[in-house]
């Protein structure tokens, strides 16, 4: 039985529908991404290009206002706003804004983290780069020592 134009206008209508509501949901996720990417990379931007100075004057890698971090300071108030609704039906916007800004914030205090460990094993073990191979017998028959042509001696290979 043949589908009257009515039926296949219905059913049209329908199938737009649907991929309209399919392509409004795959915004809104883009959306929220630039939104969280923008709020963090701004602020780590800001971070970099207004540093807080230290008490000798000397520029850190921090962003304090009053010494309250700036990136957890904008987090926390973004999702307060969000949640007591204070950006009405934009909320979920507003939230965007704060989970950018604290993941800046956390972020940033892991990288100081694992810096400060960095440094701290450096200062235990003595550095090895730059130490001339150990024997090894070469793939390509030659004496042991032999280094193939065009690998560095300070290559990922040769480190201990």
């Amino acid at each position: 039985m043949a589908m009257t134009v009515k039926e296949q206008l219905e059913k049209l209508k329908k199938s737009a529908a649907s991929i309209r509501k399919a392509a409004e949901s795959k915004i809104q996720v883009g959306i929220s991404l630039v939104e969280v990417s923008l709020t963090g990379g701004g602020l780590a931007y800001l971070r970099g290009r207004f540093p807080t100075d230290d008490e000798d004057g000397n520029p850190t890698d921090e962003l304090s206002v009053a010494g309250v971090p700036v990136s957890l300071a904008v987090g926390l108030l973004a999702h307060g706003m969000g949640l007591i609704g204070a950006a009405g039906k934009y909320s979920e916007h507003v939230h965007n804004i704060g989970t950018g800004a604290i993941t800046e914030y956390a972020t940033h205090q892991l990288y100081s983290m694992g810096k400060k460990a960095r440094e701290e094993a450096d200062k235990e073990q003595p550095a090895t780069q730059g130490m001339p191979p150990r024997s090894f017998p070469s793939p390509q028959g030659g004496a042991p020592g032999f280094v193939p042509h065009g690998m560095a001696v300070n290559s990922p290979m040769f480190t201990y």
